[in-house]
């Protein structure tokens, strides 16, 4: 029987850039593996980050 995996997703509620770049510069081995902006014609409001991932020590992380 495979085990599932379990994922951490967080909210940012449209801080999520500031919220990422704060725990990547404050965990040593961190990294903001995908970060992308809606743009005129996205589902988010334009400059608003997208669903993103960072990868923080042991675990990889998914935020909106």
């Amino acid at each position: 029987m495979d085990i599932p995996k379990i994922t951490t997703f967080l909210m940012f509620n449209n801080q999520a850039e500031e919220a990422v770049k704060l725990y990547t510069s404050l965990f040593e081995d961190s990294e903001i593996i995908t970060m992308a902006k809606y743009g005129e014609n996205g589902p988010g409001d334009p400059g608003t980050v997208q669903p993103l991932n960072i990868y923080i020590k042991w675990t990889s992380i998914h935020g909106d």
